[in-house]
């Protein structure tokens, strides 16, 4: 028992410094002090973390105390438990998951009856809506374990509904008065998936073990939660749960897509359940019924699998359920149905055998479904479709099979083969299905001709069933079949050049062209292009076509041709004019016969860029998305396909003069008197971003227009702002020749940056990139340092956010293994002095543009004298935040030939750097400098060396003691 003396001498200690604290409670090993620590309040009052504006929870986590209240309970001591837990429970209510992580490691270190009242705090907690943030969650799956496996089994059960409790979509009710009826909702859970999984995985087990039964009844009413939850209206579902479509079958399969938390319950549901019977089969029905009972078919489907699995088990279930009309033809049982049928077949008494045999004779209801639903059908074609369900149904119990029904069999599978699913399965996908359903696979498509085929497509039409077959599902089917074999297609394009064909299919086919450009195969592009041009020359417009009210226009069908349009222009933007693509110089003319009239489409118009554009997209973005922007690129990659060839061919470089069509369009397209084009931002974007390729092919006309391209009038300020922001961003090289010409716009541009008010984010936008280019300009040699060039311009005018980033940018540009050329870092050297003059000197310089140093030192591509001269100049005035780390490391290698330099330098950033995660841990440059200074044969320097990491001790960086025993050997001689 410490004396009161002993504690008023450590209260007065850490009342010094908050180090203090930390230190004396991670050395603190004795019990003893608990009362009395208590007394004076020192082990209360734990920090509280307060929400932000977006409701994170922010603020210190650190409260020394929980580490020594954590050892005491970790004593063999009841007593001192008891003490701890009294504690935990005065302080239990604090707003800390960090502290309640701790908690939850001490209450695991307590006798069970103990850890259990700290259970059943946590439950209460944890039902207040507190986060856990996924700190929480593994600790406290353990204290489940723990409290199971010791006899606090309600208590247990208590915590784990509510660690795995399953809430509603908060926006649920949003969503299901919204008007699209294919938003889903979303059942949340208070931890990541995986922690969820793992819960289930690692303790619970452990709780069923305890008690099975209340166990599976506690994820049976989860299970069912998560499934009502995801539901729009459940009333009306029940019992059908949608379940096979992510979980086709209920044991573990490749078939099955976990992403939904729901799949861990459903396992862990199935595993206790069969757990359960097997270890007594007279719980059977008890199970069976429990989980029937539950009105949704997840629940049934689990019953039949344990019917399947579990052995013995009375013979009367099975005959209920095999020899069951309902389930016989239940879809969404298939799976489980099939698997017992195949199982339990023989099993069954005679008249439950002759029955199932007679379902499948009379197909009732297949019949039925077949008569109302497939009305297209000829006769023959329905009693193929018969057949097949007949094959597929017998299957399961071909083994079993009288000697007729085996004949029957027999032919059943000389017609058919395989199935083209496995017969187990009602529907199957590769991972998860997605996309729309096509009424024919690819493997039906191909079997037709041709001339089948394009009249198949004629006369087949959706009947907007949800989650039937569309246009858009056939439209991806046939993508397919062309993408496979394009020659058998393209002798028959002109049959695919008919507008009673829905331009869906069409526009399939061309999406398949693209694929095999894609997979670098030759197209026979005159066949390709007499279908294009066959498009292109046709209206978009079909003015008495309508979608189907259940069908969505651009996802399961298509308005009009518009989108056909579209693949077209991204085929000529993209493939068409790729050297390796092989398109003959003498096609030139049927090329520009496509892409001109794509050129004055109307998507997209001045109303589709103030919705769609502006913070959405910036104009090159809508430039790529819509078929007037992808046509102008096509443009540009047909002129320089032209250039290519030209030079091939005459071994001369190409103009405009050469491709008078393309100075047609381009100058139509600037021209603002015509509303549609010449005020258009996207096309405006387009010569941003291909300015560099325009000034190459024709820097006569480039210049010549430039006043166009970036038009002074204010009122043409948007035009401007599109070509200029783009060719800022976007453009892939500057280029003397281009530079040149708008050396005037650049100081036009610099101008605009006085006053201009920058985000926090710098970083990618049109001002950064602007001086970016101004600072490659000056290290290129294409202007200089002198009075009113663009660098002193900039530096004059930009705000300091700018004049930061231009320096930080060339920093970090040089800043890797490679050197610049030398010719660089002359200029790099003479811009930073320059810059420091220009400021009024070192201390008079913004400290924004001060920090950035750190990157050019980092780099080491300077001498180091010079280097290390900037560096100390620097943080005498401010830190180097951003670029400390690698400061650091670059300073521990140079050190042997620059000790008392770096020692200066690293006392420096410690007077004006207290970043707990830069101290806080043995990096490599702080570390090694020290390291490398407590060893230095120099006294003057381990001296140096040794203050500094005192002084770290004193900020609470107690770990750099270590080094002061390693550099006391070396000083002795060890």
């Amino acid at each position: 028992m410490p004396t009161p003396k002993q504690v008023k001498k450590a209260i007065e200690v850490m009342s010094r410094q908050s180090v203090n604290v930390g230190y004396f409670f991670s050395k603190l090993d004795d019990p003893s002090w608990i009362d009395p620590l208590r007394k004076q309040g020192l082990l209360s009052s734990p920090p509280n973390l307060v929400p932000d504006k977006n409701g994170n929870l922010r603020g210190t986590h650190v409260w020394p105390q929980v580490d020594y209240l954590k050892r005491m309970a970790k004593k063999d001591d009841r007593v001192v438990q008891e003490q701890v837990l009294e504690i935990m429970l005065e302080v239990g209510d604090a707003n800390n998951y960090f502290i309640h992580r701790h908690f939850a490691e001490a209450a695991l270190a307590m006798p069970p009856d103990l850890a259990a009242k700290w259970a059943v705090h946590e439950t209460q907690w944890l039902h207040a809506n507190n986060p856990t943030y996924s700190i929480l969650e593994d600790d406290l799956g353990r204290l489940v374990s723990y409290l199971a496996k010791n006899g606090q089994v309600d208590i247990a059960l208590g915590l784990a509904a509510e660690l795995l409790a399953v809430f509603p979509d908060p926006e649920a009710e949003k969503k299901r008065g919204s008007e699209n009826k294919y938003s889903s909702l979303e059942p949340r859970i208070r931890c990541e998936k995986y922690r969820y999984e793992q819960i289930l995985k690692n303790n619970i087990p452990d709780l069923a073990k305890a008690a099975p039964m209340q166990t599976l009844e506690l994820l049976s009413e989860l299970l069912r939660k998560a499934i009502v939850y995801r539901l729009k209206d459940p009333d009306e579902s029940q019992p059908y749960d949608y379940s096979t479509l992510s979980r086709p079958a209920i044991e573990d399969h490749d078939q099955n897509y976990d992403f939904y938390f729901q799949h861990h319950l459903i396992n862990a549901v199935r595993g206790i359940a069969v757990d359960i019977c097997r270890k007594d089969a007279n719980k059977v029905p008890e199970i069976v019924k429990k989980l029937e009972n539950i009105r949704w078919n997840i629940f049934t489907r689990i019953a039949l699998y344990i019917l399947q699995v579990v052995d013995p088990v009375p013979k009367a279930l099975i005959e209920e359920r095999l020899v069951n009309e309902d389930m016989f033809d239940d879809t969404s049982l298939h799976h489980e149905y099939f698997h017992l049928l195949k199982k339990r077949f023989p099993e069954l008494s005679q008249n439950g055998q002759d029955q199932i045999l007679t379902w499948i004779d009379a197909a009732t209801r297949k019949k039925e479904y077949l008569a109302k639903n497939e009305t297209d059908l000829t006769e023959e074609q329905k009693q193929r479709r018969l057949r097949y369900w007949q094959y597929r149904k017998l299957i399961a119990i071909k083994e079993h099979l009288p000697a007729d029904w085996k004949e029957r069999f027999k032919k059943l599978k000389q017609e058919f083969h395989e199935p083209e699913i496995p017969a187990d399965f009602d529907s199957w996908h590769g991972s998860v299905k997605v996309g729309s359903e096509s009424p024919k696979t690819t493997d039906d498509l191909a079997a037709m001709s041709i001339d089948e085929l394009v009249q198949y497509l004629k006369e087949w039409k959706s009947k907007g069933e949800w989650m039937g077959p569309t246009p858009d599902g056939l439209g991806s089917a046939l993508n397919e079949l062309v993408t496979n074999a394009p020659e058998r297609f393209l002798e028959y394009i002109d049959l695919f050049m008919d507008r009673t064909i829905d331009p869906t299919y069409v526009k399939y086919v061309i999406r398949a062209f693209h694929r095999v450009r894609e997979d670098k195969r030759k197209l026979p592009f005159e066949k390709v292009f007499k279908l294009c041009k066959w498009v292109v020359e046709n209206p978009s417009e079909m003015p008495d076509r309508k979608i189907p009210e259940d069908l969505r226009d651009g996802f399961d069908m298509d308005m009009d041709w518009s989108n056909a349009k579209h693949e077209i222009a991204r085929l000529f933007e993209d493939k068409v004019f790729q050297d390796e693509a092989g398109l003959p110089f003498e096609m030139k003319e049927k090329a520009w016969a496509i892409i001109e009239p794509l050129t004055e489409d109307p998507d997209p118009t001045l109303d589709d860029e103030a919705k769609y554009g502006g913070g959405n997209m910036d104009p090159l973005t809508l430039s790529i998305n819509h078929t007037r922007g992808k046509a102008l690129h096509a443009v540009m990659n047909y002129a320089m396909w032209l250039c290519r060839r030209i030079k091939e061919r005459e071994d001369r470089k190409a103009t405009l003069d050469d491709m008078p069509e393309v100075q047609t369009v381009l100058e139509k397209h600037l021209n603002t008197d015509n509303s549609v084009y010449g005020m258009c931002q996207t096309d405006r974007a387009v010569y941003g971003q291909w300015l560099p390729q325009i000034v190459y092919v024709d820097a006569d006309w480039a210049k010549d227009n430039l006043g166009s391209i970036f038009p002074a009038d204010p009122k043409l300020k948007p035009l401007r702002d599109a070509a200029w922001n783009t060719y800022l961003l976007y453009s892939r090289r500057l280029g003397h020749n281009v530079t040149s010409l708008i050396m005037d716009i650049y100081r036009e541009e610099i101008l605009t940056l006085k006053g201009k008010a920058i985000g926090e984010d710098t970083h990618k936008s049109p001002e950064t990139r602007l001086a970016e280019h101004v600072v490659v300009l000056y290290l290129s040699g294409e202007c200089g340092l002198e009075h009113d060039s663009l660098i002193d311009l900039l530096f004059r005018i930009a705000p300091e956010e700018i004049c930061a980033h231009t320096l930080d940018f060339i920093g970090r540009d040089t800043n890797r293994p490679e050197p610049p050329e030398r010719i660089v870092l002359k200029k790099m050297k003479e811009l930073w002095e320059w810059r420091v003059k220009q400021g009024g000197g070192i201390a008079s310089m913004p400290r924004k543009e001060l920090s950035t140093f750190g990157w050019w030192f980092a780099g080491g591509h300077f001498e180091d004298e010079w280097a290390f001269k900037w560096l100390e100049e620097v943080l005498k005035c401010t830190g180097i935040s951003r670029s400390n780390l690698f400061v650091f490391e670059r300073m521990s290698e140079v050190f042997a030939d620059h000790p008392a330099e770096s020692l200066r330098c690293l006392s420096l950033f410690m007077e004006k750097n207290d970043d707990p995660w830069f101290f806080g841990h043995k990096e490599k440059g702080v570390w090694s400098i020290l390291e490398q200074g407590v060893q230095h044969k120099d006294p003057n320097i381990h001296d140096q060396a040794e203050d500094i990491i005192q002084r770290l001790g004193a900020k609470g960086y107690l770990e750099y003691r270590e080094l002061l025993k390693r550099g006391s050997q070396c000083h002795l001689g060890y």
